[in-house]
């Protein structure tokens, strides 16, 4: 597959340039927040359990009421899907109520942001008619970010950024998600698979794995149990750096999805592995 020549920004619909320079602000905000509560503990974070089982905690909330707040001063006519602050309750989910949606995760990675793992992220989409069109990825406590705008690129620090070129299963870093994760999803015969064939088969998880996919520190990543709001923003990431996202709905909820994600060639290597069609 040949990836069409990124366009610059300036050649990007209007609409897009505004909503990535709000994104860009939200990403500034929320880092402020996440590195002030680094380190406090899960007591002082307010730590607790939410009923699928994965952590929550005050600053997860404060950070998404401060972005909901934000897009709702610039873009009131525009949907809202957060991690923490949407009914995510009853089965499937309705179509949003308008053209343009927000998708957001305020701290993806929670349970490691508890611990005191340097990695977790903010992500930031917005999605058009169910597209991601704007993107951003922002890690607070190593101080790196990517954002994209379909047509025009991924970006790391004003550059561009890329997929590896090529894979091989001897030499390139494989990611992959939490191993709970397969097996929630029906899909726990993936994880063994690969492991048997991959010499250097990390678990980088959360957005972090995507991260190193989008800017070719790593070839693939094999992640499960994505969530809407994981999914939106490391997608236009990867595919704006040339990269493919092959989806696969979770056998258990098909509300969420496994993911294969990274250059051309990996991504139909580990396909052919899993027989994943």
């Amino acid at each position: 597959m040949t990836t069409p020549r990124a366009q610059p920004l300036d050649a990007a619909p209007q609409l897009h340039r505004r909503a990535l320079a709000l994104a860009l602000r939200a990403a500034d905000l929320a880092r402020e927040l996440v590195r002030a509560a680094e380190g406090s503990g899960s007591d002082s974070l307010g730590a607790r359990m939410k009923l699928d089982g994965s952590v929550v905690t005050a600053v997860d909330l404060e950070v998404e009421a401060r972005i909901r707040a934000l897009i709702c001063a610039h873009f009131p006519d525009h949907a809202i899907l957060g991690e923490e602050l949407s009914d995510h309750e009853g089965g499937a989910s309705p179509e949003p109520a308008a053209d343009y949606e927000w998708v957001i995760d305020p701290i993806d990675g929670t349970a490691g942001f508890v611990h005191g793992v340097p990695l977790a992220a903010t992500l930031i989409c917005l999605r058009e008619r169910g597209v991601p069109v704007v993107a951003v990825a922002d890690f607070p406590s190593i101080g790196r970010r990517l954002h994209a705008v379909r047509g025009c690129g991924t970006h790391e620090d004003g550059r561009p950024v890329r997929v590896s070129p090529s894979f091989d299963p001897e030499q390139d870093i494989v990611c992959h998600g939490d191993p709970y994760t397969f097996a929630l999803s029906g899909h726990s015969e993936w994880i063994e698979r690969a492991q048997g064939r991959l010499k250097f088969f990390r678990s980088y998880t959360d957005a972090f794995g995507h991260y190193l996919v989008a800017r070719g520190s790593a070839a693939l990543v094999l992640d499960a149990a994505m969530e809407r709001w994981d999914l939106a923003t490391t997608r236009l990431l990867v595919e704006e750096a040339g990269g493919v996202v092959a989806r696969f709905p979770d056998r258990n909820d098909p509300r969420r999805s496994t993911v294969i994600s990274g250059c051309e060639a990996g991504v139909q290597w580990m396909r052919d592995l899993l027989g994943a069609a």
